[in-house]
């Protein structure tokens, strides 16, 4: 199963209940992989701290599934049929997560692909935001 090195745009936007608005914005570099019909984006970030998060994104154009390994951990699945429930283990504890996928789109093009996932997050049985989230993958011509 090989692979391409490609550029990871990750953009994020949490609503509260409350209105109030947080937003996220990270790039790395990663790997592209193609195994049985589904993509596999493989690639790493740190966090302030200097901690280092591992992702795999696993995705189709039904769904993607984000498994997350290092200072937090976590794996979350995102289709609009499926209510997902799981837990999340971070450096003060682990709580419980449930997703409900509002929206997912997956849009392929020959030099840039981009998924956009809409969904509602409650911790531990709470509501606590609306949440989009944006990851854009290019190809890496350095």
């Amino acid at each position: 199963m090989n692979g391409k090195t490609v550029r990871v745009s990750i953009k994020g936007t949490q609503v509260s209940p409350e209105g109030d608005v947080s937003r996220t914005d990270s790039q790395s570099f990663g790997v592209l992989r193609e195994k049985d019909g589904r993509n596999y984006l493989l690639f790493s970030e740190k966090d302030e701290d200097g901690a280092v998060t591992r992702s795999v994104v696993k995705y189709d154009s039904r769904s993607a599934q984000i498994i997350r390994s290092g200072a937090v951990s976590s794996g979350f699945t995102f289709d609009e049929r499926k209510h997902c429930r799981s837990s999340c283990i971070a450096p003060y504890g682990s709580f419980l997560v449930d997703i409900d996928t509002e929206r997912y789109v997956l849009e392929e093009k020959a030099f840039l692909t981009k998924i956009l996932i809409g969904y509602r997050l409650a911790v531990e049985g709470e509501h606590t935001a609306q949440c989009v989230v944006e990851i854009t993958i290019r190809p890496d011509h350095d």
